[in-house]
């Protein structure tokens, strides 16, 4: 996984300057205007501007209290732990069901609101668990002409939404831009790809007969191909791209076909 600085530094970038510029640089400038105060709280604000290379109404907002919203962005996240855990720890294991789920029955919106959608059959105790898990709770949006649930972030939303762009999750219309699976995934112990990879068979498996099961999936061949060699790899089981989706044969049911929990839960099987 990317170290703290580098997930800052991404997150910073899913923000897009008025003239273009990259947004970490706001960051490091802002941080730079308050640096130099605080070692000399007499200084001149012109000249720290100065220093900085910054106009001199930019940095005298910043040092009269006002932040750039990706600095609060940065700053929201670090508070929740989202850039400082590392796979096992229960924050990182719900960030990695939400990516799980953004990409099974979930979606971002452009304004960056994240939204979780649970039918009858999804797990709706593992979606307030990793909303939870993520410290932001859970604020229920009711469908009345859908038989699903809409769950959202009942705070920090869209900051939560930003992270998790960051690991993958896509942003807006999932069918003009086909989602791929994330390089970091392959990098995670087992455990990890274990609860990605249940969360995501959770919401998309159907019942093939006994031992098997059906993962729906409507997305280009390559990305079923990428789910499928993934799972194969996972599980050491059969698993075979299907005409609209990935057919998981018993060894890899048996293993998959499980709902996850964020760590300190007991996991329990899906189907009987």
């Amino acid at each position: 996984m990317l170290p703290p600085t580098a997930r800052e530094r991404a997150l910073a970038r899913t923000y897009t300057g008025r003239d273009g510029r990259d947004q970490w640089e706001t960051v490091e400038t802002f941080r730079a205007v308050l640096d130099a105060f605080h070692a000399d709280r007499e200084r001149p604000q012109t000249e720290i501007c100065q220093e900085v290379g910054i106009p001199t109404h930019r940095g005298g907002r910043w040092l009269r209290g006002e932040t750039p919203a990706v600095v609060k962005a940065i700053d929201t996240a670090a508070t929740h732990g989202w850039l400082q855990a590392q796979p096992g720890d229960p924050t990182f294991e719900a960030l990695v069901v939400l990516h799980a789920w953004t990409l099974a029955g979930g979606s971002i919106g452009s304004s960056w609101q994240l939204s979780i959608y649970v039918g009858d059959s999804d797990p709706r105790q593992l979606a307030d668990a990793a909303l939870t898990g993520a410290g932001v709770d859970t604020r229920v949006r009711e469908q009345p002409a859908s038989e699903s649930v809409e769950l959202q972030p009942a705070r920090d939303g869209a900051a939560l939404a930003r992270v998790l762009h960051t690991l993958g999750s896509p942003v807006g219309d999932k069918q003009a831009s086909p989602p791929t699976l994330p390089a970091w995934l392959a990098a995670v112990p087992r455990a990890t790809q274990l609860r990605w990879a249940r969360t995501y068979v959770s919401l998309r498996a159907s019942q093939d007969s006994r031992h098997t099961r059906r993962v729906r999936e409507a997305r280009p061949p390559a990305y079923r191909d990428a789910l499928a060699t993934f799972f194969a790899d996972l599980t050491g089981g059969e698993v075979a791209r299907a005409d609209r989706g990935v057919k998981l044969y018993q060894t890899a049911t048996e293993l998959l076909d499980v709902v996850p929990t964020i760590p300190g839960q007991s996991a329990v099987a899906v189907h009987q």
